[in-house]
C-alpha cells in the first residue's frame, strides 16, 4: 500500500522517520542538554588518565590487565624488595604521608639496623 504525500503532511501521521507525537522532540529540546563534556588538559588530567589506563602485565607466568597505577607500584616494590635504596625510600616516605605512625616505628630492631646502615651509605 502506498502512502500518498498528502497524508506525511498531516501533523498526526505516524510512520518511517515520523514518531509519535508524545515522542517527538519539543520546541526548544535538544537532544544533548548537557554537551560534549570537555577534556581536560591539564598535566594533572592527562596524567590521571594515564594512570588509569589498563596494560598487560605477566605475573606468576600468567598475564593480567592491570592499570597503569597498579603496574608502577607493583614494579617499585619488586625493586624494593631486591634492595634498591631509592625504591625503598620512596615507599617507606609514601607510607609515612599516609599513615599517622611512622612507617620506622614498626620496623624490628635488626630491620632498623639494616635500613641505617644502607641509608649511611646511600649518603656518603
Amino acid at each position: 500500500m502506498k502512502i500518498k504525500r498528502k497524508e506525511y503532511k498531516k501533523p498526526d501521521y505516524v510512520g518511517y522517520k515520523h514518531p509519535p507525537l508524545k515522542s517527538r522532540w519539543q520546541k526548544g529540546q535538544t537532544g544533548n542538554p548537557h554537551g560534549r563534556p570537555r577534556k581536560d588538559e591539564s598535566f594533572r588530567g592527562i596524567t590521571e588518565r594515564e594512570l588509569r589506563r589498563e596494560v598487560s602485565l605477566k605475573e606468576n607466568g600468567r598475564i593480567r590487565r592491570v592499570s597503569v597505577k597498579v603496574a608502577i607500584i607493583k614494579r617499585c616494590l619488586a625493586d624494593a624488595a631486591q634492595g634498591k635504596i631509592r625504591n625503598m625510600e620512596f615507599i617507606l616516605k609514601v607510607l609515612n604521608q599516609d599513615s599517622p605512625v611512622p612507617v620506622e616505628a614498626e620496623l624490628t630492631v635488626q630491620e632498623q639496623e639494616l635500613w641505617n646502615t644502607y641509608f649511611k651509605e646511600e649518603n656518603k
